[in-house]
């Protein structure tokens, strides 16, 4: 997941790997996540790049911040959030998500919808 950061802007991924491997030690339960890579790589540039400092916002934002079960085994409250996520946008931009299902179906795969990443 490293090299899948997803923005050109990023540039080391070494202090990345650090973050994400110190929060799979520290909590052992979720280890690692797909995703926490994108959270990790921001808070990092936010920081300038001082890992003590990105593992302890990672700490306090997937422990105090995130909804509980976010990140666990189940995905459950992720669940939750891309059901209303679909909703919201069946409502509001329903050629968008006309268009997202399009990709879904021609992929054969199930899109994350919080965590698409739209390039440039």
């Amino acid at each position: 997941d490293l090299h899948r950061t997803g923005w050109s802007e990023f540039d080391d991924e070494k202090k990345l790997k650090q973050v994400l491997l110190a929060y799979a030690r520290f909590n052992k339960a979720v280890g690692y996540c797909q995703g926490f890579n994108v959270i990790a790589a921001l808070i990092l540039q936010v920081v300038e790049y001082r890992t003590d400092e990105a593992l302890k916002i990672m700490i306090f934002l997937i422990e105090h911040v995130m909804p509980e079960g976010y990140f666990d085994q189940s995905l459950g409250a992720l669940s939750v959030d891309m059901i209303v996520m679909k909703d919201l946008m069946l409502q509001r931009l329903p050629t968008t998500i006309q268009h997202l299902e399009s990709l879904q179906s021609s992929s054969g795969g199930r899109l994350l919808w919080p965590t698409l990443s739209v390039a440039q």
